[in-house]
Order: structure tokens, then sequence, then C-alpha cells
């Protein structure tokens, strides 16, 4: 029996972290030959955290939490660390590949433009003290992973990280058994935090430049955030009420149920976002991304996604002008769509990548029992 501690570091604001927990607990306990437990740098104590290194044979952290890697390492247990976030915080917005001390010092220069604060001193000196923390755990573990390719790249220090897939929970039904009841009026659903790099802004602008063009189609935007209010004043002002409607936040159920019957997914974002789940949930009900070219999101999208350049406003209009012309295309590609899906992300395949990357034996476990 291997013992695998996992280390799941905050709360909601990092959600695709506890649904990638979530779902990789799930898939080993299913899998069978491993014992797996979870702690937090937040609600457990250190010392809780560090006993439980001591019951593990390898310990798996999800952020930079340097006691408990070190205490695993005295004691001679293999550590792994998976990025879900950039590892330089100066490549959120835009990324370009850069020499690793350059990358440094382009590091320490936009903490301290973002920082600097003569009123609050400490700022600047806590971020460069968190970014001294990454570096020493990303010396100090065994194996260094990232939720996408982009991801691992990004890291600049090739070879040293590499890209395993997050397991998505998808039901490897036949693909002609999967359900899907599309609306009766072409149909986009947007999910996820509503903030700018997000996107839902710029969909609310592509379905103003559709409805100018006397188009029937509905677009139905699940989340919450700070921009609500300003999305609501753009709603008003386009006169998309009969349009476009805020969902607010609800249930992954509600919103796995709003895409068993959409036309597409459609997520704008403005940002390097490591490797968005949203896409994928769409493709486990068969259901095409209509997305930008950026970060991690050609990568869960996959290759049968419509994809436009950043902020190109227009090409978003016209890949959305697309699927309410031929709903049976965005359908079809919607379906290979779920095949990529399944052949990269599904629980199993996503596992035999981390069993291989972190050296964790299942498979020649597996093979023993048999």
């Amino acid at each position: 029996m291997i013992r695998l501690l996992i280390q799941h570091p905050h709360g909601d604001e990092l959600s695709g972290v506890k649904t990638y927990v979530s779902n990789l607990t799930d898939v080993l306990l299913l899998r069978g030959g491993v014992e797996v437990r979870v702690v937090s740098t937040r609600s457990d104590a250190l010392l809780v955290r560090l006993a439980a290194a001591r019951w593990a044979d390898h310990v798996h952290l999800n952020s930079n939490d340097l006691a408990l890697a070190l205490y695993a390492r005295f004691r001679g247990k293999p550590v792994s660390i998976k990025y879900h976030w950039p590892f330089w915080l100066s490549t959120k917005d835009v990324y370009h590949p850069l020499p690793w001390r350059k990358r440094i010092r382009r590091e320490m220069a936009y903490l301290f433009r973002r920082y600097w604060d003569w009123r609050r001193p400490a700022k600047y000196p806590v971020a460069i003290a968190r970014m001294v923390l990454r570096l020493a755990v990303f010396r100090i573990v065994s194996y260094r992973l990232a939720c996408s390719q982009f991801t691992a790249d990004a890291v600049d220090r090739p070879g040293w990280v590499k890209a395993v897939p997050n397991p998505m929970a998808i039901d490897l039904i036949e693909q002609d058994a999967l359900v899907r009841r599309p609306a009766a009026v072409p149909t986009f659903v947007f999910a996820g935090r509503l903030v700018p790099e997000k996107g839902a802004g710029a969909l609310i602008e592509a379905c103003a430049r559709l409805a100018a063009l006397n188009l029937s189609f509905n677009t139905r935007i699940f989340g919450s955030g700070p921009e609500e209010q300003h999305l609501r004043h753009m709603i008003i002002e386009f006169g998309l009420e009969g349009i476009v409607k805020l969902e607010g936040r609800v249930s992954a159920g509600e919103v796995a149920k709003a895409l068993s019957a959409a036309t597409a997914l459609v997520f704008p974002i403005d940002w390097e976002d490591p490797a968005p789940y949203p896409p994928l949930e769409a493709a486990a009900q068969g259901v095409v991304t209509i997305g930008a070219r950026a970060g991690g999101l050609p990568e869960t999208a996959g290759p049968h996604a419509l994809l436009y350049d950043r902020g190109d406003l227009t090409a978003l209009v016209a890949a959305m002008h697309s699927c309410i012309a031929d709903p049976a295309a965005a359908f079809a590609r919607g379906q290979r769509a779920r095949e990529f899906a399944v052949t990269r992300y599904a629980p199993e395949v996503a596992l035999e990548a981390f069993d291989a990357a972190v050296s964790l034996g299942l498979s020649s476990r597996q093979d023993a029992d048999a």
C-alpha cells in the first residue's frame, strides 16, 4: 500500500486546485493500492502537517509549503509540487521567454512596481520573500509538475518542469450514449469568476454586435465577482436584457446541465490562464469551446476548439456567428472535443501521467498484485 500525502493550499480563491485535489484523490482511491491523506496549510497546524509527512511515502505539494518540503526531504521522502498558477507573477498578463537570471531580475522589477508603497513599506519585502520562498521550494523538491505545457515552459527552466494534465471527471460512456438536448435557439455559456481578465465583458460586447445583425441566440453567464454590477450595466446599455442573462454563482451540477443544452462555451480570457477547467467541463458534455489563444487554454480546449487571437473582438464575433449559422457543425466539433478530452484528461489517463512523472509506482504495484 502506497501512502500519499496531498497538500492542498488555501480556499475558494484557488478553486481549480480544489478541483484537482478532489479529482486526483477520487481516482487514486478508485485505483486502489494507495492510501491518501489531504492536509491544508491554512486549516491544519504545522505539527499536524509534519506528522502526516512522517506517515507518508510521498508528499505532493500544490503550493510552496517550505516547512513541509524540508521536513519530508530531511526524512528521505520524495516530494513533488504541481504548479497551478504562473510561477512568475510578471508573466501573468503576457509571457515571453527569458533566460533564468533575466527572468529573476524582471520579476524583482515587476514586484517593485506593483508592491512598493511608502505608506505600507512592508509590502515589497513580503513580495520578495514570497519569491525567495518559491525558489527555495523549487530547488528542494524531487519532482516539479505543471498543469499544462504552457505553465511548465513559462518557468523558463527547460527540462526542470514536466507537464502533467489535471484529471477531469468525465463519464467514460460511449459517445453515442451521451445524451444532449441542444436548446432550440443557439445558446452560449460562460462560466467563471466575473473579473476583467476572464473576459465576460468582451462576451457581452460580442453579443451586442451579433444582436445588431438581428440574429436569434441566447447567452447565459454563470459566476460572481467584482465586475458583476458593471456587466449588468453593460447589458442594459446595449439593450441585451432579453438575450444575455447573469445567472450568478451556481453549483457545478447546474453549470453542467446548462452546458448540456449549449451550442458553445465562450471563454474570452485576457490573461495567461495556466489551465482553465471550463473548456474541459464543456468537452465532458460534448460542447465546443470558443476561446482566446492565451496561456494553457488552447491545451485544455483542444484542437477542435474555435480559437482566436487574444483581444480580437471581431474574431470572437465571427466564431460565435459561425455557431449560430451552423449549429450542427458546432455540435460535431463538441463531439470531437469530448473524444480528445477523454484521451488526455480522463481520470485514469491523467493518473497514469502523474504516476509516471513522480515515480509513485502504482502501475508496477498493480502488476505485482495481478
